[in-house]
């Protein structure tokens, strides 16, 4: 061997060890990072499965035998994955059929998890989640499985599963026990109110009304609160209900006005109505929900206001697709809030802060129900305040309109442009009813007094641009509007006297007493709407009104609806003795002949003795409830078109749902609202023998009929006695009684030089003529009344003249128009001395407190005075009462009682 090659042996030699020492070096390293992987691979709290081509197992990790509770590989090994699963999987496929196909879609994707049910050693289910991820072991294909349990997510799934069926059943049990709460609170609050209603129509003593009307009062606000309560707890389980019927915003606004303008009357606020005139208000939606939201906003700006106004304002915000977007704002000039209370207020149970619940009352619930309310009607709700200036609620509604709107123009061609002047001493209602009088195409100015009011009218009649009307606010300092209208009307230098409108925020009764000596074309009460302005506007200029007032026409149909079911038999399903006595009281006075059942099954039997020509049922009662006596009365053929009528306290959604399930018609709620009770009753009940009507109307007695007597303005006197016919026909009566020799005590008077007497005389004429709506005697007993006010002989004698003339005519026409019965045909009244000693005291009660009542309760108590042979002292009671002389009228009372020795 050449040394040559010796060398190259040697090289080679040393590359194959090298190339050795590198191969042992690298199957140390592959030795060493195969320990770690089965190091990490057992470690893993994570079960792994390694699987090979053959879908055989061939290694896993102690965390999947900790989990399939086996010793070692042994038992598993070379094993289809599917022998560690049921037969099934919890979707009913085979575990075989769906393991291939999940490892198909694994290698197909490079990845794929799924659940699946393995099991273990012992036979038991698990739920795992598995991670398949195709990998290369030895250059051969295999797949990786990761196994996650899935008990523990199970577990908790199941508890929350158990925990949502004990709340299911938590709130089923809490509806079913505000259903039976709102039945019980409901039935005896029926009662509370109604009976409340039905007494304040009698006589009472002042004491004895004020308790009525605060037991009314406080069981009105406890209903509200109750309502609350319920809304919340349907809205909270989703089974609030808004209906989509067709209905007038006006009647929306008249219920708030109703509800609301009392309680701000009481503390001295103006209610204010801003509603604009290009508002639509033949709607569709639900004005029960609307309402709602409208009565709790001004209800909770009266509470939290101690002066000012609150005012209510209606506009237009878009026209959308299928409806219009109005937007709402009760503004009141209150407490404020700040930021931080404003973002509290509509979080259920919560209100401005800890201390306004003691102060100002109330459950924290309305401002909640509200904002849930208006989300539901697609809108929204928002505060904007500022602490001790005020605070404006402001929300959005959308509602569907009807097809025939009415249109707010004044077309007549006496009207059109007229100008009109309004008298407010509050800046807000300046503008609102300026802001209606220009959108209705008159030509308005405003002014804030009386001396402001004559001053302007005298400076338009010598610019000779009169106005035609004023509007004329009652209560104002210095100077109130009747004072001012007395004012204007006696200065000779306004011969264009403008026509008068009072508009009031108080009392009209109170107005109509204090108006005794004015006269006026027309009355307001206000909030005031665009609609009942126009009308009122219309109706004073003498205009046919295009369509009555709404509260007029719902007014008109419960009437119509009461007639039509004048004389129907009813049989009454009630076991609350009050409740029965209630409702008995309001159908009799409707004449409706009544039976009464005490319980369901008392009604199954009389149904089957009586044709009834319908049955209210009440639904909660002992031995049989309303539900069980309908379907018994249903299972009988002869009774499938018996109108059966619900009159229920429930108030639960489904209550209604569940009525008509049983087989009634029909749905009353308690407490009873009369105007639905007949309109309910009128679409169901068709009497079998109806009452016998003149003309097809309910004749009305002799003391409501109001003949047409040429020379009085019935319309306009009716207006200024709020409608009341029975009324006004006293007052006609009463007026012809005191006034028939008003120009023979003038004249005694003057005779003696008594020029005072004599003016009051005249004055006194003056206003009983503007009451009864006796325009002619109204202008010439004024005219006298000057004459005599100035102390002027020159025309006084044609004054008295005119005044006598017309006066014995007037009284002609009175006297044939409404002929009295005379003394002598008038039944004898036995003398009952305990039921006059009890008139005289109440007569002298309400004498002694001004009250207004005392006109009936001088009628009440005159025949027995005339027994008591007091007639002639008892007429000049009856005549001081009628001329408003209280004072007078007790005097001569407190005459009578000393006579008798009655102590007053």
């Amino acid at each position: 061997m050449s040394c040559s090659q010796a060398a190259d042996l040697a090289t080679s030699e040393s590359l194959l060890k090298a190339r050795g020492d590198d191969l042992e070096a690298s199957n140390e390293a592959a030795e060493a990072a195969g320990q770690r992987f089965k190091m990490l691979f057992n470690a893993s709290t994570t079960a792994h499965i390694i699987i090979n081509g053959n879908a055989e197992i061939v290694d896993c990790n102690d965390s999947l035998l900790n989990l399939l509770s086996y010793q070692s590989i042994d038992p598993i090994h070379g094993k289809h994955p599917a022998a560690l699963a049921p037969t099934l999987q919890p979707d009913g496929r085979n575990s075989l059929e769906k393991g291939n196909e999940m490892v198909a879609i694994a290698i197909e994707r490079g990845h794929h998890i799924f659940e699946w049910w393995c099991q273990n050693s012992r036979g038991e289910a698990i739920p795992v989640e598995v991670t398949i991820v195709p990998v290369k072991i030895d250059g051969q294909p295999h797949l990786m499985g990761m196994w996650h349990d899935l008990r523990s997510r199970f577990e908790i799934e199941r508890k929350l599963r158990e925990s949502k069926e004990i709340a299911e059943d938590a709130t089923r049990m809490k509806s079913d026990f505000l259903a039976n709460m709102s039945h019980e609170i409901r039935t005896p609050m029926n009662a509370i109110i109604g009976m409340s209603h039905l007494a304040l129509q009698t006589n009472l003593d002042a004491k004895q009304r004020n308790y009525i009307e605060k037991v009314e009062s406080a069981a009105s606000n406890l209903l509200g609160i109750i309502n609350d309560i319920l809304d919340f707890s349907k809205i909270e389980a989703g089974k609030m209900q808004f209906e989509r019927t067709d209905f007038y915003l006006e009647d929306v606004m008249d219920h708030l006005a109703d509800l609301s303008v009392i309680k701000a009357q009481e503390k001295g606020l103006e209610l204010l109505f801003d509603v604009g005139t290009d508002v639509p208000t033949a709607l569709v939606g639900d004005p029960l929900r609307l309402g709602q939201v409208l009565v709790n906003l001004t209800n909770n700006a009266v509470k939290f206001t101690q002066r000012g106004e609150i005012t209510v304002g209606v506009h237009r915000a878009a026209l959308e697709p299928g409806g219009v977007r109005l937007r709402f704002d009760v503004t009141d000039t209150g407490v404020g809030l700040t930021e931080a209370q404003c973002n509290k207020l509509f979080k259920a149970f919560s209100q401005a802060d800890s201390s306004t619940s003691r102060k100002y009352g109330g459950t924290g619930l309305g401002l909640t129900i509200s904002k849930r309310l208006v989300e539901m009607m697609d809108g929204e709700i928002g505060v904007d305040s500022t602490p001790g200036v005020g605070s404006t609620f402001h929300f959005t509604a959308k509602f569907g309109m009807q097809t025939e709107q009415r249109k707010l123009s004044a077309t007549a061609e006496e009207v059109h442009g007229l100008r009109v002047l309004v008298v407010d001493d509050n800046s807000s209602a300046r503008e609102i009813l300026h802001s209606m009088l220009v959108s209705l195409k008159f030509d308005a100015s405003t002014v804030s007094s009386g001396a402001e009011a004559i001053a302007e009218l005298q400076q338009a009649q010598a610019e000779h641009k009169p106005y035609g009307l004023v509007l004329m606010d009652w209560m104002m300092p210095e100077m109130d509007g009747v004072e001012t209208i007395e004012r204007i009307r006696s200065d000779a230098n306004l011969s264009h006297t403008p026509a008068f409108i009072m508009v009031t925020a108080y009392s009209r009764d109170e107005l109509l007493k204090r108006l005794q000596g004015a006269k006026i074309d027309g009355l307001l009460v206000k909030p005031v709407s665009p609609s009942t302005m126009l009308d009122s506007i219309l109706d004073s200029f003498g205009k046919t009104v295009v369509q009555r007032p709404r509260k007029q026409q719902r007014q008109t149909d419960y009437k119509d609806a009461q007639r039509l079911i004048r004389g129907a038999y009813l049989l009454l399903v009630e076991d609350n003795e009050v409740n029965q006595e209630l409702a008995l009281e309001i159908l009799q006075d409707a004449g409706i002949r009544v039976d009464v059942a005490g319980d369901g099954a008392e009604a199954v039997e009389k149904v089957k003795l009586s044709a009834y020509d319908g049955v209210l049922m009440d639904c909660q009662m002992p031995v049989m409830d309303g539900f069980e006596a309908t379907r018994k009365i249903r299972e009988d053929e002869r009774f499938a078109d018996l109108p059966i009528l619900a009159m229920t306290a429930n108030a639960m959604a489904g209550d209604r749902e569940r009525c008509i399930e049983c087989g009634m018609n029909g749905h009353i709620s308690k407490p009873i609202d009369i105007g639905q009770l007949f309109t309910t009753l009128a679409r169901w009940i068709k009497p079998k023998a109806p009452a016998v009507q003149s003309n097809g109307a309910i004749a009305l007695s002799k003391d409501d009929a109001l003949p047409d007597i040429p020379g009085i303005e019935t319309d306009k006197a009716l207006t200024r006695v709020g409608g009341n016919a029975k009324l006004l026909r006293k007052l006609i009566i009463r007026f012809s009684e005191t006034q028939a020799d008003v120009i023979t005590r003038i004249k005694a008077a003057l005779d003696i030089n008594d020029t005072v007497t004599a003016t009051r005389e005249a004055h006194t004429l003056k206003g009983l003529a503007g009451n009864i709506g006796a325009a002619e005697m109204f202008d010439l007993a004024a005219i006298l009344e000057g004459i005599l006010n100035k102390c002027e002989t020159d025309g006084l004698p044609q004054a008295m003249e005119d005044v006598d003339r017309e006066l014995r005519d007037l009284l002609r026409r009175i006297s044939v128009g409404m002929p009295r019965e005379t003394e002598a045909t008038r039944p004898e009244v036995g003398l009952d001395m305990e039921a006059l000693t009890s008139g005289l005291r109440q007569l002298a009660a309400l004498l002694v407190d001004d009250d207004s009542q005392a006109a009936d309760m001088i009628d009440a108590v005159v025949d027995q005075l005339k027994s008591a042979g007091h007639g002639d002292a008892a007429k000049r009671v009856q005549a001081s009462i009628a001329s408003f002389d209280y004072e007078e009228a007790l005097s001569r009372l407190r005459e009578i009682a000393q006579s008798l020795g009655v102590s007053i």
